[in-house]
């Protein structure tokens, strides 16, 4: 497996946009997703000559809280996904993305990180 170069998806009147979970201590390897940590990315970000413009959250509390040490919202994944395990009932699931996705937006315009997965533009420094 090759590693990640972020110079690959790079044009010049272009901005690197990508998400990641960013760890704070170390990475997390799980058996679908590798989950970096923050020191990890912003190296290689510079390794490879870009800056960080910006930094936000995408989702609070639809997505799992893997950053978070939060009994709320652990508590709180853990009931999404047992709605959205009932099979025979699969329309559970949309009605419940529906009724916590006004919660998910406000939520998120008062963080400036977040317990899960984040977004990060970079541009290729001059």
């Amino acid at each position: 497996m090759t590693a990640f170069d972020p110079r690959s998806y790079w044009d010049e009147r272009h901005y690197l946009v990508f998400s990641e979970n960013f760890m704070t201590a170390e990475r997390h390897v799980g058996v679908h997703q590798v989950s970096r940590c923050c020191a990890e990315i912003t190296r290689l970000l510079a390794d490879t000559g870009f800056e960080i413009v910006r930094r936000a959250p995408v989702f609070c509390i639809m997505n799992r809280p893997i950053k978070s040490r939060s009994r709320l919202l652990s508590a709180t994944w853990s009931l999404i996904e047992k709605v959205t395990a009932k099979r025979h009932r699969p329309y559970l699931g949309s009605w419940l993305g529906a009724a916590l996705y006004p919660v998910e937006i406000s939520a998120l315009r008062w963080m400036s990180t977040g317990p899960t997965t984040e977004m990060m533009i970079c541009r290729r420094c001059a």
